[in-house]
């Protein structure tokens, strides 16, 4: 394993989160100065540091091997963490365990409730700014190295082939330009939609960011104003979708590509189905009126679905089916080519698919079956990499919600801590509140920092790194 190259790819994640902190220090000095120190502080550190990784590493080899992949994935969100907690740390009035783990759900685009509710206003722009940064740091991974781990999981089958993912160096950092370039569109039509909604430029921003990276969070500004909800409605939609789909789209100039992809027609499907069920049974219990149920309905179910986890109104009122129905949501999360949590769409219709087709064979012994996905043949390697990972994500889930149940909480609560984390949700409202993460006992919050990187590098990667390291172990012995 070449370390020159592991620190290159850090040196260069620390440079641009030191540009990033020099945001969030310029509108503290706009606003008076008093919070920017901590902001410069931490962008000279992240700059010293990612200069010194840089040099290190700029000599480094054009290709990235499977080893180097799976350590790159582990080690840059705890990277990003550790220089995004600086602020939290000395202006939050957070222990620094709590100041990591905020930093951790930030840039793994969780969002959790941890930042105190009277904290400076410059604080929630970092965190808003941490989340986007973090969503453009996933995407990239997404298109470089997760494929040398993880065999695609189905990126191959949510493009249709229109992608050829490599090794070499040259390769990714063209498949990064482009997805880079359509988060980044995505973010300024989102920040021009709060606008026309009537929301201040930082206001615009901080929002468009949040929703942009599917980080969410408490801090929604502009809560209750229909035409700002409206405009986080179609962020989050458009946060949901295949962001490498949509590059092709632009590129050909042709909206039939995008409409016929297997993937993209089972989200709307989703959409309209659970949106209608929830507005349906909201208005049906008399907890709203027709014309406001279908709004909320319809703003919490992509708020959940896309993991954003924006709540508008007080979820914990509403109905049990409701409740159960959004929590459900995120464990399904948004399209392949996005910044959201969950198993993602392609991996449960290729389970969907597969599921119909052993009915058919119990049927019929004798019949060849085949799995096709937007007409494209499924290889069996893929489908037993989805079944792996379907079978690990809920292993995972059950064993870690056990886990947290060290800290004496209801098994409900240790349900949604688990629930938010591993989907990136951020909340879990009717399972656990805010209070919740901050009572846990200091020896668990690491592992929530844990169960947050499982989620967010799909856990193949880190059973890859203990596997190896088990393997490197059992030589020397």
């Amino acid at each position: 394993m070449e370390k020159e190259l592991i620190c290159f790819w850090l040196g260069r994640a620390a440079f641009a989160e030191g540009a990033a902190l020099l945001l969030p220090a310029l509108y503290a000095y706009l606003d008076g100065g008093s919070f920017c120190r901590p902001f410069i502080a931490a962008s000279l550190a992240a700059f010293w540091l990612g200069g010194f990784l840089f040099n290190y590493g700029k000599n480094h080899r054009r290709r990235v091997s499977v080893m180097e992949s799976a350590t790159i994935m582990v080690l840059l969100w705890p990277w990003l963490a550790g220089i995004g907690m600086i602020p939290f740390w000395m202006l939050g009035q957070m222990s620094p365990m709590d100041a990591f783990l905020e930093g951790m759900s930030d840039v793994v685009t969780a969002g959790l409730p941890l930042l105190p509710g009277n904290a400076p206003e410059v604080l929630f722009l970092w965190q808003g700014i941490l989340m986007w940064l973090g969503g453009l740091h996933f995407l990239i991974v997404l298109v470089t190295v997760l494929p040398q781990v993880s065999g695609c999981f189905g990126i191959e089958l949510s493009l249709r082939h229109g992608k050829a993912f490599s090794p070499m160096i040259g390769r990714m950092e063209s498949m990064a330009h482009h997805a880079s370039v359509t988060y980044s569109v995505l973010t300024l039509l989102s920040a021009g939609l709060f606008l026309y909604a009537g929301l201040m430029p930082w206001e615009a921003l901080e929002n468009a960011m949040r929703c942009i990276s599917t980080g969410g969070g408490t801090h929604f500004i502009g809560r209750g104003r229909n035409a700002v909800e409206a405009a986080a409605m179609v962020s989050m939609f458009l946060a949901a979708g295949n962001l490498l789909l949509y590059w092709r789209m632009g590129t050909r100039r042709s909206l039939g590509e995008l409409l016929k992809d297997s993937e993209i027609k089972m989200f709307l499907q989703l959409v309209v189905a659970s949106g209608l069920m929830v507005s349906g049974h909201l208005v049906y219990q008399g907890y709203v009126d027709s014309e406001w149920g279908l709004h909320e309905g319809f703003f919490h179910m992509l708020s959940f679905l896309s993991t954003t986890g924006f709540q508008v109104t007080p979820l914990s009122t509403w109905p049990d089916f409701d409740l159960f129905l959004l929590l459900l949501l995120p464990l399904m999360g948004g399209c392949m080519g996005s910044v959201t949590g969950g198993m993602k769409m392609i991996r449960l219709l290729v389970l969907f698919k597969l599921a119909a087709a052993e009915i058919r064979r119990t049927l019929h012994p004798r019949m060849v079956m085949s799995i096709q996905v937007s007409g494209i043949f499924v290889p069996s390697k893929i489908i037993g990499r989805i079944l792996s990972f379907f079978a690990l994500y809920m292993a995972t889930f059950f064993g870690c919600s056990v886990l947290l149940t060290l800290s004496g909480s209801p098994f409900s609560a240790c349900v949604g801590m688990t629930l938010s984390c591993l989907t990136g949700v951020g909340s879990a409202p009717g399972l656990c509140t805010p209070e919740d993460f901050l009572m846990l006992p200091m020896f668990l919050k690491p592992v929530c920092a844990l169960i947050l990187l499982l989620g967010r590098v799909e856990i193949f990667a880190v059973l890859f790194l203990l596997q190896a390291g088990r393997l490197l172990r059992a030589r020397r012995w």
